[in-house]
């Protein structure tokens, strides 16, 4: 265990006057005029065995004031209720135009601080904290091509191991200090897991969120990060019933009212359940976010496809996915706009900036969507939507500077 420069200035101190001490009983007996032989050895005796247990005893200090040191949680990350991320210095750092050396950028900056900044509860708890910030920004890694590449496979998959072997480490040593280690460790795992699958549009039957312990998340970041994915996934639940495929193209859209009068009452019944929840828990992240302008872009476009599921399949007149999905592109143009400002100088596009812009140019195209299929007059951009070809053209000029993969979510809008 390391020992502090205050634990060493106490060694050197009592060592010292043992020392001196045992120095001067020997100059004693030398003149053989103050001591006998039997006094001295029985002094030495005593001045062994003292030193015997002064080691001991020091060893029982250090080793549990290490274990203080290594196992306390005062005002750590988790626990701050006041805590919020800073969205500016997030783009600011990763400015990559690559993908790769965005995945590179944000994979190595965690492996660096579980490596090198995890030695303490306290530490590793600002390591957690500092990754559940940038999970939002996974999507634009391209989840997919990550778990291809073999040596991005094996960096989130160590990354994985080891925040749960430290949790492990930590709770083994000190149990109620590691509670909210533990959450935050499992926030991680099950966030990811959700964008994983939702990235390779395979079916999640279940997930680790529902294991969460949401009262031991007091950060309101990852209290946020939380609800919001809780929502996904509840509204997932519910897409099951309605569209597996979750298909937002017009024409499928135009079916569900078809879906609807073929559902018998337990299904409509759970599938008013899973909305409820979905509902709640974004409510709860909107007002955990504190006006953030990253998340309050996700979280009504969220409560958007929400309310466009409850105006439909329940004819709930208190739903107004239209108003919400406004309310959305405005946070969302808000935030390209912050980020133009931040990257001003910066020629070429990042990978962030065009993920962002992708974010709300969905939001803008499903908008036109959603108001098609409700019978109302459809803008984009503040221009009337009157004909296909009109439309295309409208939105060609901001497509065209998104990543492909990007481009094909978009045209999935367009899909019959």
């Amino acid at each position: 265990m390391k020992i502090s420069n205050k634990q060493w200035i106490y060694i050197s101190t009592v060592l010292f006057l043992l020392i001196l001490g045992t120095l001067a009983a020997v100059w004693l007996h030398t003149t053989k005029k103050q001591v006998d032989l039997t006094a001295f050895t029985i002094a030495v005796l005593s001045a062994v065995i003292s030193l015997v247990a002064l080691f001991v005893a020091l060893q029982t200090y250090i080793s549990i004031d290490s274990v203080n040191t290594i196992t306390k949680m005062d005002g750590n990350i988790l626990d701050n209720e006041h805590y919020v991320t800073c969205i500016p210095e997030l783009i600011a750092m990763y400015r990559q135009t690559e993908e790769a050396a965005l995945r590179e950028a944000i994979l190595g900056h965690m492996t660096k601080n579980l490596r090198e900044h995890s030695n303490t509860a306290v530490n590793f708890a600002d390591t957690l904290q500092s990754m559940i910030d940038v999970l939002v920004l996974f999507p634009a890694i391209d989840l997919k091509g990550q778990t291809r590449d073999t040596r991005y496979a094996k960096d989130i998959g160590w990354i994985i191991k080891r925040i749960n072997d430290r949790a492990d480490e930590l709770q083994s040593i000190s149990k109620g200090n590691s509670i909210q280690i533990r959450e935050a460790v499992k926030l991680f795992t099950s966030v990811y897991e959700y964008q994983r699958a939702v990235e390779s549009r395979s079916l999640l039957e279940q997930t680790g969120l529902l294991q969460i312990r949401a009262t031991m998340l007091r950060n309101p970041v990852s209290a946020t990060v939380y609800h919001n994915y809780l929502g996904l996934y509840y509204r997932k639940c519910a897409m099951r019933i309605i569209d597996i495929e979750d298909k937002a193209d017009v024409v499928s859209l135009q079916r569900w009212s078809d879906i609807r009068e073929n559902l018998h009452g337990g299904e409509l019944e759970k599938l008013r359940r899973y909305l409820s929840h979905a509902e709640d828990s974004f409510a709860k992240a909107l007002q955990l976010s504190h006006a953030d302008p990253m998340w309050r872009g996700y979280i009504l476009f969220n409560q958007a496809r929400v309310e466009f599921i409850q105006r439909i399949f329940f004819n709930d007149e208190n739903a107004n996915p239209l108003r919400r999905m406004e309310a959305a592109i405005d946070a969302r143009a808000n935030l390209n706009e912050l980020i133009d400002e931040i990257l001003v100088q910066q020629e070429e596009l990042s990978i962030l900036q065009r993920h962002y812009l992708y974010q709300e140019e969905y939001a803008r195209q499903l908008y036109v969507n959603y108001s098609l299929v409700l019978g109302q007059a459809a803008s984009y951009r503040g221009e009337p939507v009157v004909a296909g070809d009109q439309y295309m053209a409208l939105v060609e000029p901001h497509v065209a500077k998104l990543q492909d993969k990007n481009q094909r979510g978009l045209a999935r809008l367009h899909a019959g």
